[in-house]
């Protein structure tokens, strides 16, 4: 993926190499990561449920497992999930912060790029739901159709990308 080598090489680069400097940053986001489904559950339901919902991410054996290694799974959750408290905690054109987090998230791990257009989507729709102003030039419109946007160029342009190498494996691309 196109973002992790570009985030850690501000990290690993001055740093002596050992496991602990190579794993530091995904570590990083992924207690990041408690924290972030912690202040979205807040957002959403409760004090309390977020404390319920924080400990869970914590001590959940997938969480630990993949926050202790160095995949993009890691880099991909936490900007997905820094996305969408930006989007819920935001209000009106500020919301559009959240979108070059959520190209972050993106860019962090192939498997992710199935995921960008329907969570954004997901909460866009809630956020307008939610929402006390309701016109038709709203920056979740505009949101949405820039999320679009970025998803078909990144399609259309995917053969000419390093990520393209891996179409092939994808059953869409079968010829």
């Amino acid at each position: 993926s196109e973002i992790p080598s570009y985030l850690i090489m501000f990290w690993v680069g001055p740093t002596p190499l050992s496991q602990f400097n190579a794993r530091f940053l995904y570590a990083l986001a992924s207690v990041s990561s408690v924290l972030l489904v912690y202040l979205i559950t807040k957002n959403l339901l409760s004090e309390g449920i977020a404390k319920f919902a924080g400990f869970l991410m914590a001590v959940n054996p997938w969480s630990i497992h993949l926050g202790r290694t160095a995949l993009e799974t890691s880099f991909a959750t936490f900007f997905f999930l820094l996305g969408a408290y930006l989007i819920l905690s935001k209000s009106s054109w500020k919301t559009l912060f959240a979108l070059p987090v959520f190209a972050a998230g993106f860019l962090s791990y192939l498997g992710a790029k199935l995921l960008f257009f329907p969570i954004i989507i997901t909460l866009l729709f809630y956020k307008f739901k939610t929402s006390q102003t309701k016109n038709l030039a709203s920056p979740y419109l505009i949101f949405g159709l820039v999320a679009l946007l970025f998803l078909l160029f990144y399609t259309l342009t995917i053969n000419y990308q390093p990520a393209g190498s891996r179409t092939k494996e994808l059953l869409i691309f079968d010829q």
